[in-house]
């Protein structure tokens, strides 16, 4: 075994995995596993391959043999988790969210797609209080406080949705159509109409 080889294969399959060229990216770290059976960073890559080609079931086999052996890596948990959620496992998939956010509760996206997960099952309270936590650690986020009035829109809570909108947009440095939209709603469902206006007019210039 030529560890020169074995690294290029898994580097050439992620930049492969990069660019979209998901062949090739297969190709690449099935040539890596069978050099070296246990580069272990490969069954990881192999996973994000395979669920871009929907073959779920090899994703979930390469995702089980790496948590295996690295069993405290939390973004594995969040992507093993996204994949149980996609083939109709919410309990497992809930269950992998709560194990990679043990592991490292700062990981902003695993607290987004937690919440997603709960709210989208009707556990709006549960997902709120997902939010609540990860803002602890991001309170300077202005995708969670988008997240968090979205959630507070759909509980009707619509004055609460607002304000959370309006820290989204002053966080924000970048395109703030969406957060217009959101708060453009809001202020509608309250018949704020000369607001929503504003804010409908603002996300789409």
């Amino acid at each position: 075994m030529d560890p020169n080889a074995v690294d290029a294969f898994y580097n050439r399959g992620n930049a492969h995995l990069h660019c979209g060229k998901l062949d090739n990216a297969l190709s690449d770290f099935n040539k890596t596993l069978r050099m070296d059976a246990n580069f272990t960073p490969a069954f990881r890559q192999r996973a994000a391959v395979y669920m871009q080609q929907e073959k779920y079931d090899r994703a979930l086999e390469d995702y089980n043999k790496y948590l295996e052996i690295r069993p405290e890596d939390a973004a594995a948990y969040n992507n093993r988790a996204t994949l149980k959620y996609i083939t109709g496992n919410i309990f497992g998939a809930m269950e992998d969210y709560d194990l990679g956010i043990r592991l490292d509760p700062t990981m902003l996206t695993m607290h987004l797609n937690q919440a997603d997960l709960k709210s989208n099952c009707g556990q709006h309270k549960a997902a709120f209080t997902v939010l609540n936590t990860a803002m602890k650690y991001h309170r300077h986020s202005a995708e969670i406080w988008f997240k968090r009035g979205q959630l507070q829109q759909e509980m009707a809570n619509y004055q609460a949705a607002i304000a959370d909108f309006d820290r989204a947009i002053e966080l924000s440095a970048e395109e703030r159509g969406p957060y217009y939209l959101a708060r453009g709603k809001a202020f509608k469902a309250l018949n704020w109409h000369r607001e929503a206006c504003q804010d409908l007019n603002r996300a789409v210039h």
